[in-house]
């Protein structure tokens, strides 16, 4: 079970990933390069960087596997993962529930829109909280993972059916169903239930009967009761070595977190889901529709190469990712049970692999290098200066000052490393203490081998500046459209898939924001936004686009003198075709 990354994908989007109805596009025809994958696998099993296994398929050709490292390391029971080696895959369990109670609506055994009440009358709101919104995390009920000491013993321990119920409806209700989608891991432990109560067969037995079978899968089951089963991994975390991760106790995630599989099976789920094997198409349709960044039990996974679907799991040390990318008719899988590297740059390594042949592989292998870096003019020295990289320091060279360039007025510095090649970074210079610290960012993620140059150095100066004032134009084009009133303008810097979370008005979407800007326009007195521009930053996120964050002022021009308030903001801005496009906006402090 994990929280997830929250993503927001428009109608136009859907009906363009709509399953498996026409040729891949022509960027995405070449054949799976197996040799990549072989290079790419082989360097994370020498530097000791994950233990897993990937799958990578193509239409109904036989995938792609290899699995790396150790399924157990147990001293006198030492196990190398191989192909039928099965793994916890966390929350990707939620994409298989889905897809049976989905089965279910099918076949009329329920609804979607069947309150849950029907089940669990003791549950608040129990009869306003429907399947679907089950199903789509918009439940409003407590997360069971947010129970006192669930991380120390609650989650090790069996647990019973009304043992979870009665967790549940003790926990304080987040809002109001229906009404939001927050991620949810007790609304997937109630659908499992669910699954039982309208299928009339314990959840283990639904999987084999609806999933196993008929696919032929050969490593996917739920098993309540403790301990490895043959053929299992155990999990593992890094501590100068892999040391054994304690199990959650399989009756408490249940199909929200419990089921074991392998690469090539979860490859065999998704493919056949878009393949309409297994849900009827309006079902499926039904499935895609995402609201507030999920489907029901899937949805839209961003990062190198064409649009996926798909879901991500964490339990324990144990790690997953399952994508289906539409464009491409290629399904991937990635199950670990153990990791240096972050899953989320991992994965982009992966899809690198596939989609960007041309891109240089990392090694992850030690290297000596030098960042040189800008930050921000116009103002004296910053307290903290934060530098962002694609690589996880080892070591580091400490004191080195930074020095205004006369020429530029950008503070300037640099910095020796030890790193592993393609891993993300992070550094903070800290004034006062006149040295460097290491903080790794998790959420970067970095272009495989961006850190690669000639004799080994890492210049980030021209990029930087390049790419703050490509940001700072985009802002320009945006707030120029708000200035004049212009709601058209608005959305063509706009990403549809726009988040926007306002301390005030809470979130809305691409198309709620477009709405509330007309009805603005046309109801408020006219008001000029104007950025502050001492206080701005820019950070990049990797290939994925860039951070901007700072102060603007909202004056209100048809007042005599003006009447202005300043605001803050942080907006993340992903890098498509068409340019830069504002994916996510927090507007606060007002």
């Amino acid at each position: 079970m994990k929280y997830v990354r929250l993503l927001l994908i428009c109608w136009a989007m859907l009906l363009s990933a709509v399953p498996y109805v026409a040729p891949y596009a022509a960027p995405y025809a070449a054949p799976v390069d197996e040799a990549r994958l072989n290079s790419l696998l082989t360097a994370l099993e020498v530097q000791s960087m994950a233990m897993g296994g990937v799958a990578v398929g193509r239409g109904d050709a036989p995938p792609y596997v290899r699995n790396i490292g150790s399924a157990r390391l147990q001293a006198g029971a030492e196990q190398a993962a191989r192909a039928d080696t099965r793994y916890r895959i966390g929350s990707i369990s939620k994409l298989l529930t889905a897809i049976m109670v989905l089965q279910l609506v099918d076949e009329g055994a329920l609804s979607l829109e069947t309150p849950l009440k029907h089940w669990f009358p003791e549950l608040a709101l129990a009869e306003r909280i429907t399947v679907a919104d089950l199903l789509a995390h918009r439940s409003g009920l407590g997360d069971i993972k947010d129970l006192p000491d669930f991380d120390r013993h609650w989650m090790f321990e069996p647990r019973r059916e009304a043992e979870l119920i009665q967790a549940i409806s003790g926990m304080p209700r987040r809002f109001e169903p229906g009404t939001k989608a927050v991620y949810n891991n007790s609304g997937y432990l109630l659908l499992s239930f669910i699954v039982e109560k309208a299928g009339a067969r314990p959840y283990g037995e639904a999987l084999q009967a609806r999933l196993v079978r008929p696919l032929r899968l050969q490593d996917t089951s739920f098993d309540i009761t403790s301990g490895l089963k043959p053929g299992e991994a155990a999990s593992y975390r890094w501590e100068n070595q892999w040391t054994l991760v304690r199990a959650t106790d399989p009756s408490v995630p249940q199909g929200a977190g419990g089921v074991v599989s392998s690469p090539r099976d979860l490859v065999q789920i998704i493919r056949a889901l878009f393949r309409n094997q297994l849900l009827k198409p309006a079902t499926l349709q039904r499935m895609l529709a995402v609201k507030d960044s999920f489907g029901l039990g899937i949805y839209p996974l961003p990062g190198v190469g064409p649009q996926a679907w798909g879901h991500e799991g964490v339990i324990d040390g144990f790690s997953a990712t399952l994508a289906y990318f539409p464009q491409a008719d290629i399904a991937m899988a990635w199950c670990g049970n153990a990791h240096q590297l972050p899953r989320d740059v991992l994965v982009a390594a992966l899809r690198s692999a596939v989609f960007k042949p041309d891109a240089p592989l990392p090694t992850y292998a030690p290297k000596q290098v030098r960042v040189e870096f800008s930050v921000d003019a116009g103002r004296p020295v910053p307290d903290v200066v934060s530098v962002r990289g694609n690589a996880t320091p080892l070591s580091w060279k400490q004191n080195w000052p930074l020095a205004r360039d006369a020429a530029t007025g950008l503070w300037q510095g640099q910095v020796a490393l030890t790193v592993r090649d393609g891993m993300p970074f992070e550094f903070k210079y800290l004034k006062g203490e006149d040295k460097w610290e290491t903080t790794p960012n998790r959420s970067l993620l970095a272009v495989p081998g961006q850190s690669s140059r000639t004799n080994d150095v890492f210049n980030q100066n021209a990029a930087y500046v390049a790419l703050r004032q490509e940001v700072l134009e985009a802002d320009d084009k945006l707030f120029a459209a708000y200035n004049r009133r212009d709601v058209t303008g608005m959305a063509a810097v706009f990403s549809e898939r726009l988040e926007f979370f306002h301390d005030n008005g809470g979130l809305s979407s691409y198309r709620e924001n477009l709405a509330a800007f007309e009805t603005i326009f046309k109801t408020n007195e006219p008001v000029r936004r104007d950025r502050v521009a001492a206080d701005q930053e820019v950070f990049p996120l990797g290939e994925f686009g860039a951070y901007h964050g700072g102060s603007h002022r909202f004056c209100r021009t048809a007042r005599q003198p003006e009447s202005c308030q300043t605001y803050r903001y942080a907006n993340v801005w992903e890098r498509t075709a068409d340019g830069l496009r504002l994916l996510r906006v927090i507007s606060f402090d007002h």
